[in-house]
């Protein structure tokens, strides 16, 4: 009888969520759009999906379009502002 083995969900989601942060060449918005979607799949299968939100300008190198973006000052910009020049990939699990 095959022994079955188990992942660690909150490594996984740890990993994924280095990966989507990560600005190194080869990070590319299609590696990310494939991580999110190996991601939410775990998640959903493991029943353990509670959502996302997007990485800030703020938390991102100043050359990185964020998910979001918020003024210097911690205002929250308009709708449009907001999602001005922003990679929907940059996001936390």
């Amino acid at each position: 009888m095959a022994k079955r083995k188990t992942a660690d969900i909150s490594a996984i989601k740890e990993e994924a969520n280095r990966l989507l942060r990560g600005t190194w060449a080869g990070n590319t918005k299609e590696f990310r759009d494939g991580v999110i979607v190996m991601l939410e799949n775990i998640l959903w299968q493991a029943d353990r999906y509670r959502g996302y939100r997007y990485l800030t300008n703020h938390e991102l190198p100043g050359d990185v379009e964020p998910g979001v973006r918020y003024r210097a000052n911690g205002e929250i910009p308009d709708y449009e502002e907001r999602f001005l020049n922003t990679d929907n990939t940059r996001r936390v699990y």
